[in-house]
């Protein structure tokens, strides 16, 4: 029993574990197969809503705040198992000797989940730019409507005016009448 050394019990433990991770990861690979199909689909019917002009734009704007939620969670669980993976390959490649297709596989998974994020990542942007665009929306339409309604107070109150000013000249018109003499005789001297 004394001939395994304590460097070789470490080994043996380190390989337990990450055959324990291995196992772990392949859980969550396997769990994310549903999962992420039914946040995709979800994410696409929220996407749908977001170009649904016969929406209203808190409608929209709600989907699209929805769909970047379903995102940032799709995100978490890919992402998450991938980073997991290339944790694990690296981990194994500095725990002993490493081939050029151990290096190889390291790489691939270090590109795969970078990959993974650049495409979550430009998924938000364009949700993110979507829901902002709405909002701009929502806010010229709000500051074309004010303006409307400043003009029609602006037009209002300038009719008012002209309508009291017409009014004042019809009355000083009517006191000012010229007075007619025609009914009045004048004395003849006979």
């Amino acid at each position: 029993l004394g001939l395994i050394t304590e460097e070789t019990t470490k080994a043996a433990n380190a390989a337990k574990a990450l055959s324990q991770q291995e196992l772990a990861i392949y859980e969550a690979e396997t769990k994310n197969l549903v999962t992420v199909t039914a946040m995709r689909r979800e994410l696409e019917a929220q996407k749908t809503l977001v170009g649904d002009q016969l929406k209203s734009m808190n409608e929209r704007n709600a989907a699209a705040q929805r769909g970047i939620s379903i995102l940032k969670q799709m995100e978490a669980a890919e992402v998450g198992v991938l980073k997991q993976k290339y944790e694990q390959i690296k981990a194994q490649n500095e725990l002993g000797y490493t081939s050029k297709e151990d290096r190889r596989a390291e790489m691939q998974a270090l590109a795969d989940l970078q990959s993974k994020q650049a495409e979550y990542i430009s998924q938000r942007k364009e949700l993110e730019n979507q829901a902002s665009g709405l909002i701009a929306q929502q806010n010229a339409a709000n500051a074309a409507a004010f303006k409307a309604s400043e003009e029609k107070k602006a037009a209002a109150a300038i009719k008012a005016a002209q309508d009291a000013e017409t009014a004042k000249r019809e009355l000083q018109e009517q006191t000012i009448k010229p007075v007619s003499y025609t009914h009045l005789t004048l004395p003849t001297k006979a």
